[in-house]
């Protein structure tokens, strides 16, 4: 695999592949953009105009969980 290949697979990954939006109850919505890399949900209510935000990023979330499971191996081998 070249470098060129290489920057296309990783911009293919910030690309959503899904996109999705609902109607809850009466005025609250939810909308989920997913792409291989990254995920967001924003859930909105009716009359305030509150919007919530989660941004994921899984690959972060995988290397955090394996450096801890890591680091409680290790607390246990002494």
């Amino acid at each position: 695999m070249n470098w060129k290949e290489l920057w296309i697979w990783l911009a293919l990954g910030f690309i959503p592949y899904h996109i999705e939006k609902k109607c809850l109850t009466r005025g609250r919505r939810l909308l989920v953009v997913r792409a291989l890399f990254w995920s967001l949900t924003v859930q909105s209510t009716g009359r305030s105009r509150r919007r919530t935000w989660k941004l994921r990023i899984p690959l972060i979330e995988r290397l955090r969980d394996a450096i801890w499971a890591a680091i409680d191996r290790l607390r246990k081998d002494k």
